[in-house]
């Protein structure tokens, strides 16, 4: 289980997954029994994502 979040991590930087199925996998979809840990272990990652795409966002609205 503590190694979840590096392949997540892995996953995500070798572009296997993009961030949708993991912001939708840290929202929804998940068991109450490991709940709590994956959602600490993803806590940063997905901060760092959310953020990522704001600054996307606003740098796409800049270039308009």
């Amino acid at each position: 289980m503590k190694a979840f979040q590096k392949i997540v991590v892995l996953f995500y930087k070798a572009e296997v997954l993009s961030e949708e199925p993991i912001l939708k996998w840290y929202k929804d979809a998940h068991v109450a029994k490991g709940k709590s840990v994956f959602l600490e272990q993803m806590k940063k990652f997905v901060e760092w994502l959310k953020n990522a795409e704001e600054e996307s966002e606003s740098e796409a609205e800049e270039g308009d």
